[in-house]
């Protein structure tokens, strides 16, 4: 039970073929065929439990693969029954096209009471199929009397098959090439109200297309000069992030937390090297109104409700989308700590930059030991002291090739 699956797609992926390009289509039908127990069923109630589940498509090899499919279930669980009149799965096969044929005849509106197919008749038209031999004559009436009180719901345009003068156009039911259910739409409200939990097929679909919104995310925050854009592919990247950990797809979170903490690094890089090169005024980075403000303001990835805040408080959005994105990845790295994994060196690489900008308080930068009880600082340990002397060649080696270094020129930043 699969909801939203329509019976018409669902026969059209089981009957495509031929089997000699399509073999996993084919190793379906086989083991979907393998699902139905016909033992001890009536040959009208088989076929109609079969067609029951899909709806057939329009194209005669499509039908000529499921009918065959069909013959062979049934007359693997008949044929050891004393019972069973069928010599061989080609009876089967035969009579089910016949039975089809039969139920559109006596059902059809279309066709005039006094033309519709006769119990002789269709006892004719099915005369040596069973391997050269007839199908017994009350099997045969009991059959035909069964489709005529009830009707195998096969397709909902067969009537449609039917010309002007009551002749079944069976050609036309063969040629035809898609056979489409009417449509019917859930109301968003009502579809809002159904919670579906997600399961593998949903994990399957949203890997296949993960790296392509990873992809397409990517390229419009860094390329987009929209605020409103901005705004939109951090709220994406952080709702793939929460998707990733639901599906407990650690190395994928880890991805997209990289590339939010590779654009933070690169704007805090650049926002120092702009003030050591006076390019900034007063040595202060200007930020958007909303980060100026509180700490305790809206995320960076969600839009401002326009009922309590001006419609441009994110306004400077596109220049400052490294700070945001650094601010997005911190919240992650905050609220989902034991899923991070690769991405603590891109973690580790923007805190260095933001030491080295001075943008982080002393407690973040200090190497210390404890206290004494007067609140002065103890003598650093060993430890302390190798600690810090290789954060300083670090920082020396890769983040500062000149010196003068360490002006606090961003602290619009912490």
């Amino acid at each position: 039970a699969t909801p939203g699956l329509g019976k018409s797609k669902v026969g059209e992926f089981l009957s495509r073929g031929p089997a000699e390009k399509y073999p996993f289509h084919a190793e379906v039908l086989a083991e979907y065929c393998r699902l139905f127990d016909f033992r001890g069923m009536a040959f009208s109630e088989a076929l109609r439990t079969f067609l029951g589940k899909f709806r057939l498509p329009g194209e005669a090899q499509c039908i000529d693969r499921l009918m065959e499919a069909f013959a062979k279930q049934m007359y693997s669980h008949q044929s050891s029954s004393e019972n069973s009149p069928f010599r061989n799965s080609d009876a089967v096969f035969i009579l089910a096209f016949s039975t089809i044929m039969l139920n559109t005849d006596l059902h059809s509106s279309r066709i005039q009471e006094d033309r519709r197919m006769t119990l002789a008749q269709f006892i004719s038209n099915n005369r040596g199929i069973n391997a050269g031999e007839n199908l017994p004559a009350d099997f045969l009436e009991d059959l035909y009397r069964q489709i005529k009180v009830n009707e195998i719901q096969v397709q909902q345009e067969l009537n449609e098959m039917v010309d002007e003068h009551g002749e079944v156009r069976w050609d036309g039911i063969f040629s035809k090439s898609e056979q489409m259910a009417s449509p019917s739409f859930t109301p968003a409200a009502a579809a809002r109200r159904i919670v579906y939990r997600a399961g593998l097929q949903e994990k399957d679909m949203f890997t296949s297309i993960s790296h392509l919104a990873v992809d397409s995310l990517s390229h419009v925050f860094v390329r987009s000069n929209e605020d409103t854009a901005i705004l939109k592919s951090l709220r994406g990247f952080e709702n793939l992030a929460r998707i990733c950990i639901y599906f407990e797809m650690d190395r994928f979170f880890n991805a997209i937390l990289s590339v939010l903490l590779r654009h933070g690094a690169e704007y805090i890089r650049g926002t120092f090297e702009a003030c050591k090169a006076g390019r900034l005024e007063n040595g202060v980075v200007p930020l958007p109104s909303a980060l100026a403000g509180s700490h305790d303001g809206p995320s960076p990835g969600s839009e401002p409700r326009a009922s309590h805040r001006h419609h441009d408080t994110f306004a400077g959005a596109a220049a400052h989308r490294g700070l945001l994105a650094l601010h997005l990845a911190l919240t992650l790295v905050r609220t989902q700590t034991l899923h991070v994994r690769e991405a603590w060196t891109g973690l580790v690489d923007a805190l260095l930059w933001l030491r080295t900008a001075a943008a982080l308080p002393d407690a973040l930068t200090e190497v210390d030991d404890f206290a004494d009880s007067r609140g002065a600082r103890l003598r650093r340990s060993v430890f302390g002291e190798r600690a810090a002397g290789r954060a300083e060649a670090h920082v020396e080696s890769h983040l500062l090739p000149e010196e003068g270094a360490g002006t606090g020129c961003v602290h619009g930043l912490a």
